[in-house]
């Protein structure tokens, strides 16, 4: 059944039908005068069981509009309401799927470039609860991202500010079954990365702290670390410029009982470093010390060493 009633621009419908082949039945209920448009759309498909609501109102380029369906065949149940005026995007979408056990609420707002939006999600097969809350205004991305995933247990939180090509963020974790703790902060600003590392593992018993500073092809940085099974305790100090590096490590082997201390410089193709070592394993003591000079293909070197067990005292100069 059609009825309408036209007055200049003005139109007034009612639309009510019925397909038997594709088992669709709907009602559309609209009134339209000059470019403003209101209209109310009910659903039935029985193929897809398929319900929904439409109730919407346009007015120039603003859109205004509320849906509410429900699908059976993919167990979906969501409303949307959303408000569009030229550019600008306002929106809450809730939704459930049965079949994927997802539960959330998306609240968003989008104008012109800069977005707006809040996350909220629950999904009962991966057990993943997470919360993420963003703003965008052109480049610029700002958020903060909440999630705690029972299957895998890993907890963290992530809070990133991005401009342009500059990235700030910070980065807390905490995972359950490889026993990960960690926390990361970082700066990047167009190439230059600044960042800081501290991490704790359970299960490998590592223990380390990494600061780093990179510009373009620099590299710096400083990484102390203990680690429980291999009772290795070092740190070294790097420094890379290009091809350059500079680097001191000391280190310390409670199974091996080694103690030794590494300095070198690299510059391209040359190598200079000095390595001093002491191992002492029941008495074993090798106290030795060791300079290279290496330019190209030219190796010169020193070895001083010392075994108490043969009390053999030897210099070697090549």
């Amino acid at each position: 059944m059609n009825q309408a009633y036209g007055h200049f621009i003005a139109l007034h419908f009612t639309l009510k039908a019925y397909s038997h082949l594709s088992a669709l039945q709907f009602t559309l209920k609209a009134y339209s005068h000059l470019s403003a448009l209101h209209f109310t759309l009910k659903a039935y498909s029985h193929l897809s069981a398929l319900h929904f609501t439409l109730k919407a109102y346009s007015h120039l380029s603003a859109l205004h509009f509320t849906l509410k369906a429900y699908s059976h065949l993919s167990a979906l149940h969501f409303t949307i309401k959303a408000y569009s005026h030229l550019n600008a995007l306002h929106f809450t979408l809730k939704a459930y799927s049965h079949l994927s056990a997802l539960h959330f609420t998306l609240k968003a707002y989008s104008h012109l470039n800069a977005l707006h939006f809040t996350l909220k999600a629950y999904s009962n097969l991966s057990a993943l609860h997470f919360t993420l809350k963003a703003y965008s205004h052109l480049n610029a991305l700002h958020f903060t991202l909440k999630t705690y995933s029972h299957l895998n247990a890993l907890h963290f939180t992530l809070k990133a500010y991005s401009h342009l090509s500059a990235l700030h963020f910070t980065l807390k974790a905490y995972s359950h079954l490889n026993a990960l703790h960690f926390t990361l902060k970082a700066y990047s600003h167009l190439n230059v990365l600044h960042f800081t590392l501290k991490a704790y593992s359970h299960l490998n018993v590592l223990h380390f702290t990494l600061k780093a500073y990179s510009h373009f092809d620099d590299l710096h940085f400083t990484l102390k670390a203990y680690s429980h099974l291999s009772a290795l305790h070092f740190t070294l100090n790097a420094y890379s410029h290009f091809d350059d590096l500079h680097f001191t490590l000391k280190a310390y082997s409670h199974l091996s009982a080694l103690h030794f201390t590494l300095k070198a410089y690299s510059h391209f193709d040359d190598l200079h470093f000095t390595l001093k070592a002491y191992s002492h394993l029941n008495g074993n003591a090798l106290p030795i010390t060791l300079k290279t000079y290496s330019q190209f293909n030219a190796l010169h070197f020193t070895l001083k060493a010392y075994n108490h067990l043969n009390d053999l005292r030897a210099f070697s100069h090549q």
